[in-house]
């Protein structure tokens, strides 16, 4: 506990406050003047000691948490549950002020998720993928149209199967019959800046076709569908 300070009682200093108590007017004139000549050092002098004061407090609070870990983590969760809007509202405003550094933590945090857990997420992913080989084609299919920066992306496995049975499961060049599986999605004009990944954009055709047409133009004259019932599909 601090000690109050006592004043000196020496003969000097016993002056020297006499001389203050009868001229306050001079005393305060003099402090003005000094505080407008040291500016800079009165300022530095503050803040070196509102650091100081900080860092005793901060080593005085770490030594507490230390000591109470457990019971000041039950009270935190204690107060969580019973103020869960306050708790919201408080992480959201520690997001915000904190916005880089949480999302750098969540994208270390995930990708130590998925390290750890990697041969069961590509497990689960190998499985969804085969039962659901439509969503999947769909979702390579989008990602390469946002690879070539494709000015619309909105295909879907429900439009491709509508497509497909519009066209009668044939190539729309060489006119041969295939199975939905061995159809390929061909874009009259190539993905890319020019060309979007949409309905009016795609014809089915199967493998061979689409290797032989590549970026170039059409092998034939074709015919877009432009209305596709897509309920025809289901």
């Amino acid at each position: 506990m601090a000690t109050k300070r006592v004043p000196s009682s020496s003969p000097s200093a016993i002056r020297s406050r006499a001389w203050r108590a009868k001229n306050p007017g001079r005393v305060q004139a003099y402090d003005k003047q000094y505080r407008a000549e040291h500016h800079d050092e009165i300022i530095e002098r503050n803040r070196n000691y509102r650091h100081r004061e900080h860092e005793t407090w901060l080593a005085m609070w770490r030594r507490y948490r230390d000591r109470n870990r457990d019971r000041l983590r039950a009270q935190k969760a204690q107060w969580d549950a019973d103020n869960p809007d306050k708790k919201r509202a408080n992480d959201k405003a520690y997001r915000e002020r904190n916005k880089e550094a949480y999302l750098l933590r969540a994208r270390l945090n995930g990708r130590k998720h998925y390290a750890k857990r990697k041969p069961k997420i590509a497990a689960r992913l190998v499985a969804w993928r085969a039962a659901n080989p439509e969503k999947a084609r769909e979702q390579v299919e989008r990602r390469r149209a946002r690879k070539a920066q494709a000015p619309l992306i909105d295909f879907t496995a429900k439009e491709w199967r509508a497509l497909c049975r519009a066209a009668g499961y044939r190539c729309c060049y060489c006119d041969r019959k295939f199975p939905l599986r061995e159809l390929t999605e061909d874009h009259l004009t190539p993905v890319g800046p020019e060309g979007s990944h949409t309905l009016h954009n795609i014809l089915p055709c199967c493998l061979s076709c689409n290797s032989r047409k590549g970026n170039r133009a059409v092998l034939t004259p074709v015919q877009p569908f432009l209305l596709v019932d897509e309920d025809a599909a289901d």
